[in-house]
């Protein structure tokens, strides 16, 4: 029997809420002028958890105008923060009084911050509330040292629209080690963000390998008294001695109190029926017209445990007859969930895993499978039945490749079903899936398993698959994307397990040489940029590069913007002064130089294995276009059209007697742009095989193709792939290298040449605001919540990639049509030496034999051609070579 979920009781670090959503969201004024983004996400954010979360009680902690004794301590805490506007701080009292309105008591305590608040309440509900649990919600990265068994942190992860629920699992996952050595990690480090000195000339990587070896900052500062240090050097022993008043310092600012005399209870902070009244009339007067129309009668929060008093049997499975019965007892099953994980190896056990598998209403753990013990759920795993049903299937399916095992029969993977639902999201561990399916709180699934005592946890989890599948299997047909899920997504998984196995093949000597050669380009640059500063200085730091900038050199600041630090000196900021000094293009020639170097150059032959091949990581769950990414290393993120981009090409090589055959789909989001839009000019072009930017040039300045002039033509390709982007007048005098002026002028000329391409974009806009989302070709749909935000900002960002959306979903959902056709020919014409080896943008790598490259040439591109029915013909360029720079 499971015990009851436990009640859940929310603490909203107030201050960092507000200030995320203050930075996140562009102003926000009301019709007399006041200032109320802050609010408004704010309010956002807490309709949205008491929706989602349904808590049983919640409350606010929030820091005080006054000094702290932490700046009492150290008078140069938090020095380097920048003071926000007053508007700021005008908001706070609004924000409390809509917390008010719900019920929601605010807490705060002379001298200290909110997260001392945030711990004396966590700790008083982990110590003497067996049956509640606690979330603390906050977008600062301290409160990660209050999580324990009782207590997660849910992090505002990205302004304040995505988030992240920390347990300690995740707090491990993270650093290297658990909640509890956090603050002396901190102390080793420091922490620029409230300028906490730490042990200066000890980073991020040292201090890991400290914590990880010595657990806490008294042993570390012991051993290095006694000379003891291991796996550092001399010199860091040296500054752990020098610097042990000021570590012991930096610990005590780290360290978050959790026994203020501070006066709450949770029956204060229990939440009953909300003020409506109240709520709606702060919402009228603050004109919060979204949050107005959610208003209901009542909105009582309540707490709701996913299956509660469901029953499951768990048995735990040892021995070989043990797991032979279970074997023999799941080949019969029509349908089961299941889930691998790998178990942390010591030096006296090799690579095992545990297994846990559940059906009916069993649920069966296997916590210690070697290679033999493995293989005797072969039958299980290599057939195609029983379907199986997991999260992150192509991660279990590459699990159990390391141990001669394959994967078959895998249905449906939660994580891609629960993407297809939300791709606007990235929260799709199964903690969150759990959460926003089946309202069930659960902690995260772990990647590796450090002790026995998780495994019944873990199994609890997997007995939750199977419901969740149901009910993702229901709102896929109810948003008509259960083909797309059936026939485009899960067939794919299985092919990119397999080229991420497949791997591709890079010539290492080749990398070091350009390596030096790079060396010297940057020496060179580096040079150049000392000498136009007149000063030497170290170019990849931000804080030296914009006292070079704005105040040695002078460059003005107006319309840049401003971080913690100072003026930001990121690319679009840089972009924007470009042509004010000549030492800002030498920057970016560094920058870029500097970041291939690193990031390919460098990397590339480190992540080679010993046959001098990389596996990248395909992911299938990132954008939400539907594309792929990858990563370690990313293969997007090399340049395209750069010389630099070619040379990093060239280091991915054929092996002795193959050849690289690059399929790439020419064109193909004008021509789905086409299609979508019903355009005549665009259909007719294509139709006829003409050069698009010379046809769409020709219409534009009224004149015959081939008199058509080369800027003309440059013009307009700008306009046509900007166009799909949502580019303006300013972008695209910037990308055509016209006037403000001119670019208006094309604009319109464009539109009046191209009516089906403007009635889209009118129509997309509509749907997009009446709908809240917009779909591809084929199913997929992208939601927009912010699209009916009221603020303006954020609207026209969701229009602009709504306008991109059905073009280049419908892309990428043909590409990966296109990679299933091509691994059933492979199959069907027993082609197995033929490898596909990367999928970058709309084109396909493969790795062909010599003596087969003949059979497929012509067969390839007249099947990746053929995958869609369109109005309009696709068209598949091949390039074949000895290196990837030759074939694309």
């Amino acid at each position: 029997m499971l015990k009851p979920a436990k009640k859940l009781f929310i603490i909203i670090d107030a201050n960092a809420l507000m200030h995320r959503a203050w930075h996140a969201l562009p102003p926000l004024m009301t019709r007399d002028g006041k200032v109320v983004n802050a609010a408004y996400g704010f309010a956002m954010v807490l309709d949205k958890l008491l929706r989602d979360l349904k808590p049983a009680y919640a409350a606010l902690a929030w820091d005080r105008a006054e000094p702290t004794v932490r700046k009492e301590m150290y008078t140069l805490y938090k020095a380097t923060r920048e003071k926000q506007a007053q508007e700021l701080y005008d908001q706070f009292p609004i924000a409390e009084e809509i917390a008010n309105a719900y019920g929601i008591p605010s807490y705060s305590f002379p001298k200290y911050e909110a997260d001392d608040v945030i711990g004396t309440i966590s700790h008083g509900l982990s110590t003497k509330n067996n049956d509640i649990e606690t979330y603390i919600v906050t977008g600062d990265m301290d409160a990660l040292q209050l999580v324990d068994d009782n207590t997660k942190v849910l992090f505002l992860q990205k302004g304040v629209s995505e988030t992240k629920l920390y347990d300690e699992n995740a707090v491990r996952e993270k650093f290297g080690f658990g909640p509890e050595a956090l603050c002396d990690y901190k102390a080793l480090r420091g922490d620029p963000s409230d300028n906490i000195p730490g042990v200066r000339g000890i980073g991020e990587k040292t201090a890991k390998i400290l914590i990880q070896k010595y657990g806490t900052l008294k042993n570390i500062s012991k051993q290095a008294k006694a000379g003891r240090l291991e796996q550092v050097s001399d010199r860091i022993t040296n500054l752990l001695r020098d610097q042990k008043e000021q570590a012991e310092l930096s610990l005590k600012l780290a360290t978050i109190v959790r026994d203020l005399d501070l006066k709450w209870s949770a029956k204060e902070a229990e939440l009953g029926e909300p003020d409506t009244e109240k709520l709606r009339e702060l919402y009228k007067n603050l004109q919060f017209v979204n949050l107005l129309k959610r208003m209901q009668p009542s909105v009582k929060p309540q707490f709701i445990a996913a299956h509660e008093g469901a029953t499951s049997s768990i048995a735990t499975c040892r021995s070989e007859n043990e797991i032979k019965s279970i074997a023999d007892e799941l080949v019969k099953q029509n349908e089961i969930a299941v889930f691998g994980i790998e178990k942390q190896q010591n030096l006296f056990s090799g690579k095992n895993i545990a297994m846990f598998f559940a059906y009916n209403d069993k649920l069966i753990i296997m916590p210690e499978l070697d290679k033999k013990t493995l293989t005797l759920l072969a039958s299980v795993f290599e057939s195609e039945t029983p379907k199986k049903i997991g999260h992150d299937l192509k991660a279990l399916s590459k699990l159990l490749r390391s141990f001669d095992l394959e994967l078959r029969g895998a249905t449906f993977d939660l994580m891609i079903g629960s993407y297809l639902i939300a791709s606007h999201s990235r929260a799709h561990d199964f903690a969150s899936i759990a959460l926003n399916i089946l309202k069930a709180k659960v902690p995260e699934l772990p990647k590796t398993i450090t002790d026995e005592s998780e495994l019944e946890k873990i199994a609890k989890s997997v007995r939750m698959f199977a419901p969740c599948a149901q009910e993702i299997e229901h709102r896929l047909k109810e948003i008509n994307s259960w083909k797309l899920f059936c026939e485009i997504e899960m067939p794919l998984v299985p092919i990119l397990r397999q080229m991420e196995n497949n791997g591709a093949m890079i010539d290492s000597a080749f990398l070091a040489k350009l390596s030096k050669e790079f060396e010297i380009e940057l020496s060179k640059l580096e040079k150049q940029i000392h000498k136009l500063a007149d000063s030497d200085f170290n170019i990849a730091s931000p804080l030296q590069l914009a006292e070079i900038l704005f105040e040695k050199l002078q460059i003005p600041t107006k319309g840049l913007k401003k971080t913690k630090t100072g003026v930001s000196t990121a690319a679009p900021e840089l972009e924007k002064i470009r042509n004010e000094h000549k030492i800002v293009p030498f920057i970016f020639e560094h920058r870029e130089l500097s970041k291939l170097k690193s990031t390919y150059v460098d990397a590339l032959p480190a992540l080679a294995d010993s046959s001098g091949r990389v596996h990248t990581t395909y992911n299938q769950t990132i954008t939400a276009t539907g594309r792929l990414s990858s990563s370690d290393p990313n293969l997007q993120n090399i340049p395209i059209r750069t010389e630099l981009g070619r040379e990093i090409r060239k280091a991915f090589i054929a092996p002795k007697g193959k050849t690289l055959l690059a399929l790439d789909y020419s064109q193909i989001e004008l021509r789905l742009a086409a299609v979508i839009s019903r355009d005549q000019g665009m259909l007719n072009a294509f139709h006829k095989g003409a050069d698009i930017h010379t046809a769409t040039a020709a219409s534009i300045w009224e004149t015959d193709p081939d008199k058509v002039t080369r800027e003309q033509r440059r013009s307009a390709k700008a306009i046509n792939f900007g166009i799909l982007y949502g580019m303006g007048p300013r972008a695209l005098a910037q990308s055509a290298g016209v006037s403000m002026e001119e670019a208006r002028d094309f604009i319109e000329k464009y539109f009046e040449a191209h009516p089906g391409i403007r009635a889209y974009i009118d129509s997309t806009k509509k749907q997009a605001h009446s709908d809240g989302f917009v779909q591809t070709l084929f199913g997929r749909r992208r939601y927009f919540p912010e699209i009916n935000s009221g603020l303006q900002q954020l609207i026209a960002s969701a229009e602009r990639m709504a306008i991109n959306m059905p073009v280049q979903g419908s892309a990428a959902d043909i590409m990966k049509m296109a990679m299933i056709a091509v691994d059933h020919l492979l199959q069907d014409q027993n082609l197995g030496e033929i490898k596909m080896i990367m999928q970058v943008h709309d084109e396909l790598v493969l790795e062909v034999p010599q003596a087969e490259l003949h059979l497929v040439k012509d067969m390839l591109p007249r099947l990746m051609c053929g995958v869609a029915e369109l109005n309009v013909p696709l068209l598949v360029e091949l390039g074949e070579g000895k290196n990837w720079d030759e074939a694309h």
